[in-house]
């Protein structure tokens, strides 16, 4: 959590202002990924053994099921039970994935 005001977290293109806790944080794309994983709305995606990104986490990022469906990244799965976007099994361990009722 950034110390920013609102109107300087706004006004940075770095940041994001969460509104619900009045903080600023780094936006994921934004921030370094030895920083991505601290970051409670990022999660790191390993596309492959070069290529990594800093993403927003599904359940921020992908509101209904078919925008989660949809996602255009492809890191993505509904949970049926708890209507979240949750990160696609490819990206968590086997015993988180499991213990999601997907």
């Amino acid at each position: 959590n950034m110390t920013l005001t609102q109107g300087a977290c706004l006004a940075d293109d770095k940041c994001h202002w969460d509104a619900l806790n009045r903080v600023c944080s780094t936006q994921c794309a934004k921030a370094r990924m030895s920083d991505c994983a601290a970051l409670p709305r990022c999660v790191v995606r390993q596309w492959n053994s070069t290529w990594s990104q800093c993403l927003i986490a599904p359940e921020l990022r992908d509101q209904t099921r078919a925008a989660c469906v949809g996602d255009a990244t492809g890191d993505t799965m509904w949970d049926p039970s708890a209507l979240l976007c949750r990160s696609d099994c490819r990206f968590v361990s086997l015993t988180d994935c499991a213990t999601n009722s997907m």
